[in-house]
């Protein structure tokens, strides 16, 4: 017995031989140095086409020269994996017709295979309460500083805006900017979902993915709903929806099928159960509601 278990520890270990481990000496390379302010909600995406190009965004707490009117929102680009760093404001406010627009929050990043990179977050005007909140995509390039803006929504109390892209080859939905949000003010609270058949030049009427309980449920449950939606696009065009429900302290899925007009029809995913208390509230919001769109 003991002759068997070594032979079979020896056949084991040449068919199975010890992997050295390599520690990868990476330099912490940092984008944006600040010293007594915060950078959050940070984000970054890869160039598809070419790993070299890399875009970053975040929410940024730094008062300084290196945003002159754009108080709160950063947008990074790099060219050679990470290495260096071009820093620019999340809006480019350095073109007058921006410049009305200030960055609030919640802002994501993505690349598509032409490697033009599209940013979203919630845009508004200067000290704009947050019931004339909207939503903004902004396009940029590898090249130059040029970059466009588009307002996705009027201002109306949106919040919680996320962006995607079908970078599949052979999709048949190759390029579609998604973006869905959440509106929170108003008695039409929903997430809301749009997408871009044109480069982010402009979007499909607004479809809603689904809508919140009546307004006569407590107002902190409502706040606790807020949004996580996650769209992602496969090959045959469709979209997958996941929001944050905490009524039912679940992940709801919502599955949508585009149809020959152009609009998706949504249903019902499984939900993804989430234990209780796991959905807890922060600062009043739901820790776990910023929506999100992922391209499969």
């Amino acid at each position: 017995m003991t002759y068997q278990i070594i032979s079979r520890f020896i056949i084991l270990t040449f068919l199975f031989p010890p992997i050295a481990i390599t520690q990868l000496n990476i330099p912490n390379i940092e984008v944006r140095v600040s010293s007594g302010y915060n950078q959050s909600e940070t984000w970054c995406a890869i160039d598809p086409a070419n790993p070299d190009k890399i875009a970053a965004v975040w929410h940024d707490q730094a008062l300084d020269t290196a945003f002159p009117s754009d108080e709160s929102g950063a947008f990074a680009r790099s060219t050679d994996r990470g290495m260096t760093w071009t820093l620019r404001s999340f809006i480019p406010t350095e073109n007058p017709e921006y410049q009305q627009f200030h960055f609030m929050a919640d802002p994501s990043v993505y690349i598509d295979r032409d490697e033009n990179i599209f940013s979203c977050g919630i845009i508004a005007g200067s000290a704009t309460p947050q019931a004339a909140w909207q939503i903004g995509v902004i396009k940029r390039n590898f090249e130059n500083d040029d970059a466009i803006v588009t307002e996705i929504t009027p201002a109306g109390g949106y919040d919680r805006p996320q962006l995607s892209i079908d970078n599949h080859i052979g999709s048949s939905t190759l390029g579609r900017v998604f973006v869905t949000y959440y509106k929170f003010i108003g008695p039409d609270t929903k997430y809301g979902f749009k997408y871009s058949t044109n480069g982010g030049l402009s979007f499909s009427p607004e479809q809603t993915v689904s809508l919140n309980p009546p307004a006569s449920q407590p107002p902190e449950v409502l706040n606790c709903l807020s949004s996580v939606s996650i769209p992602a696009a496969g090959s045959n065009g469709m979209v997958a929806i996941a929001y944050n429900d905490n009524i039912s302290s679940s992940i709801a899925i919502k599955i949508g099928i585009p149809n020959p007009s152009g609009s998706y029809s949504f249903t019902d995913g499984t939900p993804i159960s989430v234990p209780l208390g796991c959905l807890s509230t922060f600062g009043g919001l739901n820790a776990a509601t910023y929506p999100m769109m992922v391209v499969d």
